[in-house]
């Protein structure tokens, strides 16, 4: 059985206006499954919580994974087409998931967090697009440079609570620092390798001729190391509702 497109929308700040919504509602329209670090919140600023506003209105499906919840779990949400991944660890621990888990990545204007789920995108070679002006991509190309100790330690934090390639033991220094060396030089490759100024989300999603394989969800499991099949079990569920949609990225 075919299973449904996931697509992520990662970004920050406090000024996701209508054009985010409209964002997850086309999510909706096209029978793919929203996935961000929120949850349905409309009129937010935030582009996590708008994007699913305008997706759940719409009535299209989603994954929240959330930070900081005390345990790791994932849970459906009752009431909702939706369910979320609730991990025991920061912001920047749970950006792996958001940047990694989805088949397609679209990167509206950020902050730190951002770049750290741009860099573990660009790692697993999933296609980005980036939704705004010129401007605002060359301000996240600034934004790199200006913070990169933040975004370092943002990385860093990353790797120690989530990783890579997650390990359920502790992780020597070394092991750190080679591996957030290495999430820099695909964060500079994914700043360097999607067009500036890609706006037109109208024309970079439509039909398409294949679905993706039902396993290869580029979910590596929760921070325990747990949760594969029960997210893989999700998604099938998720593609049983109405007919499967497809969808490829415009070039």
């Amino acid at each position: 059985m075919s299973r449904k497109w996931i697509i992520a929308a990662i970004g920050g700040g406090e000024a996701a206006g209508p054009e985010v919504e409209a964002f997850g509602t086309l999510v909706a329209q096209v029978g793919a499954i929203l996935m961000t670090g929120g949850i349905p919140a409309l009129n937010s600023p935030r582009v996590t919580e708008r994007a699913q506003a305008g997706c759940k209105a719409a009535g299209g499906l989603m994954i929240s994974v959330l930070p900081e919840t005390g345990r790791n779990a994932i849970v459906a949400c009752h009431g909702e087409r939706r369910f979320e991944v609730l991990t025991n660890v920061s912001k920047f621990g749970r950006d792996p998931i958001t940047g990694a888990a989805a088949d397609v990545i679209f990167v509206f204007p950020g902050e730190v967090g951002t770049l750290v789920e741009l860099a573990y995108a660009s790692r697993e070679k999933r296609p980005i697009l980036f939704c705004g002006t010129s401007a605002q991509w060359n301000e996240m190309g600034a934004l790199r440079r200006t913070r990169k100790a933040k975004l370092r330690e943002g990385l860093e934090t990353a790797v120690r609570e989530y990783g890579p390639d997650y390990e359920c033991g502790a992780l020597n220094p070394d092991y750190v620092t080679q591996t957030v060396n290495k999430l820099e030089h695909h964060l500079d490759e994914g700043l360097q390798g999607i067009p500036p100024g890609f706006t037109d989300l109208l024309q970079s999603i439509r039909p398409g001729s294949s679905a993706p394989d039902p396993a290869a969800t580029n979910f590596r499991g929760l921070p325990n190391c747990t949760g594969v099949e029960e997210f893989r079990s999700l998604v099938a569920q998720m593609s049983a509702f109405g007919p499967v949609e497809h969808f490829i990225v415009a070039s």
